[in-house]
């Protein structure tokens, strides 16, 4: 689940996610190595995908384009420098099969919000 101080990816034991905006607490965060060239998953609902970026990178050798910035950040930090991390957004209105193909091997971080309300 995404929240301040939330740990940042499986292979690194200090690494943290701070300063998220309030309306991204509570989502479900995919915690995964951060080396990955693609993320891929399985939803039953529609949903927004969000991916925060290393902000030291391109942001189009990371993400493809239909990714759409939000003009929000979350800063990567713990024991690494405190780094900003763009937040970009897709929404994938038919559940199913989510891929999301990174261009080049960066650390991200992705959460997940459903787009129903039951």
């Amino acid at each position: 689940m995404v929240r301040d101080g939330e740990k940042f990816s499986t292979n690194r034991d200090c690494y943290q996610m701070v300063d998220i905006p309030a309306k991204y607490h509570g989502l479900t965060h995919l915690r995964g190595p951060n080396d990955e060239k693609t993320v891929t998953f399985h939803v039953n609902v529609p949903v927004m995908i969000y991916v925060a970026i290393d902000s030291r990178n391109n942001r189009h050798t990371i993400l493809p384009s239909d990714f759409k910035a939000t003009g929000e950040k979350i800063i990567h930090g713990g024991c690494h420098a405190r780094t900003d991390f763009p937040i970009y957004e897709r929404e994938y209105p038919s559940g199913g099969t989510v891929t999301i193909p990174l261009i080049a091997s960066r650390m991200i971080t992705v959460m997940v919000k459903p787009l129903v309300v039951n």
